[in-house]
């Protein structure tokens, strides 16, 4: 017969629920460190937009912005980017 702890669920939930908490504190703080720089650069974007295939000025600040990582470009006038490791990652396109 298999023995079960009746609060060792809800104690590894509750830990679970904690470094959660904790992660969401640290990501809203960074984001909110990050946004007035962000803020600034889609200013700068918005104010010399490029026309379709001569967006390489835009594609440099944009990678000029971001931290060190990977580069592949792709396209012609593209990039993907990679922050940190290898692994499980988010894509965008704009």
């Amino acid at each position: 017969m298999e023995r079960r702890d009746g609060d060792g669920g809800a104690a590894r939930a509750a830990g679970n629920g904690h470094r959660a908490a904790g992660l969401e504190a640290a990501l809203r703080a960074a984001l909110r460190r990050e946004l007035p720089a962000a803020v600034a650069l889609r200013r700068e974007l918005h104010a010399a937009p490029r026309v379709s295939g001569q967006e390489g000025p835009t594609l440099k600040q944009v990678l000029d912005a971001l931290p060190d990582g990977l580069v592949e470009h792709v396209a012609g006038t593209g990039a993907v980017l990679r922050v940190g490791g290898p692994g499980a990652a988010v894509g965008g396109a704009g």
